[in-house]
């Protein structure tokens, strides 16, 4: 039905003679779908958003009127798993995650800055130029 009716709307569109009954069917249908259109966009709930980009990470919230943000560095920075490693970060109270092979871990945000800093080493990003880095 649908494809019908936007063959119909083009032929409105081009200006193709086309029957009275037939365009004011169309101008109805065209009206339906508006109105529930609107009324699946009207009813929602204002949700969450996020913007990843190659510096920082940023998300936010809609509670209520008003509008929240988290941010957060898109940095990295690796270093040997052990337990005073493990230990230097958790009284940091640093985000830092443990690979796969429980070998590294990878200090995660602004304290992969602090931490490549402090060890006179660069941070690693997961973006390079807008898109996902190959070096990565």
């Amino acid at each position: 039905m649908d494809i019908e009716m936007e063959k119909k709307e083009e032929e409105v569109k081009q200006d193709t003679p086309i029957k009275e009954e037939e365009k004011v069917e169309l101008e109805e249908e065209t009206k339906k779908r508006r109105r529930r259109s609107k009324n699946t966009t009207d009813n929602r709930e204002p949700g969450s958003g996020i913007d990843i980009g190659t510096g920082f990470c940023v998300a936010s919230t809609i509670i209520g009127d008003e509008i929240t943000y988290r941010t957060q560095r898109d940095a990295f920075f690796s270093i040997e798993n052990n337990e005073m490693s493990k230990g230097m970060l958790d009284k940091l109270e640093a985000n830092y995650i443990i690979s796969e092979d429980k070998k590294k871990l990878y200090v995660v945000g602004e304290e992969a800055l602090q931490m490549a800093n402090v060890f006179n080493k660069e941070t690693r990003r997961p973006l390079a130029k807008g898109c996902i880095s190959t070096r990565e």
